[in-house]
């Protein structure tokens, strides 16, 4: 994506509001670079609340609406799936603008009762028209690959296409001692 955008600069004559969206994109593929260099060279010291909120900071500016304080909302969860959810927020809230374009909206609700959180994440686009893309074959490898995150932390995950829209739904164990039932935080 990196190489074919310094491509399309080099090669292309854009309109400056055009060369601003590739700069956006381009700053949005050399951050997720350098998230995929970190977990490859499994950094265990990397704040994954920061890297999350700097993630949805550059899809903002790319154009999708996201909870602001998504990454808030998700530090209440118990240290052995919140990374995990870290992680498939910021890969539900990339595919939301791939799959959907600016101006797509992420949906997040966090909800405890029962003895588990569910994390429910829905992107649609604004006019809500037309069937969800998301990714061919009902998941891409980011999908695929933090359902084994999801089950190694005791949870599950479910996730396609639903309503005009994409939905995933998390559902973690609580391992919270002493926490309150049924809280609720949402965006």
């Amino acid at each position: 994506m990196v190489v074919q955008g310094e491509a399309l600069r080099t090669t292309a004559r854009l309109a400056p509001a055009d060369e601003r969206r590739l700069d956006t994109v381009l700053r949005a593929g050399r951050d997720a670079l350098a998230e995929v260099r970190l977990a490859l060279a499994e950094e265990a010291e990397r704040d994954t609340a920061a890297t999350l909120t700097a993630r949805l900071d550059a899809l903002r500016e790319a154009g999708l609406v996201v909870p602001p304080a998504l990454a808030d909302d998700l530090a209440v969860l118990p240290a052995g799936v919140r990374e995990v959810a870290f992680r498939l927020a910021g890969e539900v809230a990339t595919n939301a603008l791939r799959h959907d374009g600016p101006g797509a909206i992420l949906r997040a609700d966090l909800d405890r009762a029962d003895g588990h959180w569910t994390l429910r994440l829905t992107s649609h686009r604004p006019s809500a028209a037309g069937a969800a893309t998301g990714p061919a074959g009902g998941g891409g490898y980011g999908l695929r690959s933090l359902d084994a995150d999801v089950r190694a932390a005791g949870g599950t995950l479910r996730y396609g296409p639903r309503d005009a829209g994409w939905h995933v739904t998390a559902e973690f164990p609580d391992g919270t001692p002493g926490a309150h039932p049924d809280v609720h935080a949402g965006g």
